[in-house]
């Protein structure tokens, strides 16, 4: 963020959880001017380094706020979505900045992992009786005929069959870069969501603080590691 002239926009009740009597009226818009700033602005990316996707897999990419956006791919949009294995970053502009220098890149591969296969084939199980299948891998998800996921680990284990099962497997990936978060991902969302409800943020403001809080962060991170 660069000197100039901005708008704090603080709304009441964004996703009218109550009834008003004038529905025009639920914000207030105040005139901030800022005179220490640099004169130059970095962009930012809400998910920054090394990240690793599964085959398949879509990741949203998020620049901090902006007047204008241009992604590595050609897109010109704040948020974009990425499915494909290389290195991505954003110059966002702002009109208040003299310059404005590009993301660093965030650096997406595909995470592959071969099909598991059982040690001990079985052909029959009969019903009443445990039921146990192995896989050659160390970890593995396991669906049920719907593609529902039914139970992590390895082997897979029924103390009584009690009727006829359908089973699919895959392998769990180990790797010691960083994958997407989904659980930590659905909490920033609602820190982003509570922001916009019980603070007055609009939805970009929101984006905007949890990017640049991140980028805090990540700075943080990486002066730990330079010592």
């Amino acid at each position: 963020m660069c000197n100039g002239d901005y708008w704090i926009v603080g709304i009441a009740d964004p996703n009218n959880y109550y009834l008003e009597e004038n529905e025009d009226n639920n914000y207030t818009a105040i005139p901030v001017t800022l005179s220490l700033q640099n004169d130059n602005s970095t962009s930012t990316i809400n998910v920054t380094g090394d990240v690793q996707i599964c085959e398949g897999e879509d990741l949203e990419l998020t620049a901090n706020y902006g007047d204008s956006y241009l992604w590595s791919t050609g897109e010109t949009t704040q948020s974009i979505m990425v499915s494909e294995p290389g290195n991505y970053s954003v110059t966002v502009q702002n009109s208040n900045c003299s310059f404005v220098y590009g993301s660093p890149e965030t650096n997406v591969s595909e995470v592959t992992a071969d099909a598991p296969s059982i040690e001990n084939p079985i052909s029959t199980s009969c019903l009443g009786e445990a039921l146990s299948i192995e896989l050659n891998v160390e970890n593995a998800n396991w669906y049920n005929e719907d593609q529902e996921l039914v139970y992590t680990g390895n082997p897979y284990y029924m103390p009584i069959l009690e009727e006829d099962v359908h089973l699919f497997a895959s392998q769990i990936a180990q790797d010691t870069a960083t994958v997407v978060d989904k659980e930590l991902l659905e909490k920033i969302d609602a820190l982003k969501q509570r922001l916009v409800t019980s603070f007055g943020y609009d939805d970009d403001s929101a984006s905007d603080v949890l990017t640049y809080v991140g980028s805090i962060f990540a700075r943080g991170d990486a002066d730990e590691d330079e010592d």
